[in-house]
């Protein structure tokens, strides 16, 4: 659905979706801020985009803190000092009981991380 704008010369000079009228009108039905940033895959495995605020990343993993806190704002940016370079895909960094993989760059923006809770060993009870 769909209007096609002419000016008083019969040329198009624009086109107007019924999602521009309703934006218009009440605000934004959808964008991009909508989208999911953090995707539970199972128990233990999350697909995370590398934009993702560190705040929601700390929340969803139940994590207090991670190193160099002040330092970046984003998963990418902790992925980053973590590594003291721009991660390539494959590369990880274990910490807190959690591996962080880079499973897409796009450029030298990281896209897609994949975060997997590190199995708990059970402590050794020394018995013979």
């Amino acid at each position: 659905d769909f209007a096609v704008i002419v000016n008083e010369y019969s040329l198009v000079v624009g086109v107007v979706t019924l999602n521009d009228v309703m934006s218009t009108v009440m605000g934004d039905l959808v964008g991009p801020a909508d989208e999911e940033l953090i995707v539970r895959r199972d128990e233990n495995s999350w697909l995370i985009d590398g934009v993702t605020p560190i705040e929601d990343v700390l929340r969803v993993l139940s994590l207090d803190d991670l190193p160099h806190a002040g330092d970046y704002e984003t998963l990418a940016g902790f992925l980053m000092v973590m590594l003291r370079r721009v991660p390539r895909r494959t590369d990880s960094v274990a910490w807190g009981g959690y591996t962080f993989e880079v499973l897409d760059v796009d450029s030298y923006r990281i896209d897609q991380v994949m975060v997997t809770r590190l199995p708990r060993i059970a402590p050794d009870t020394g018995s013979t």
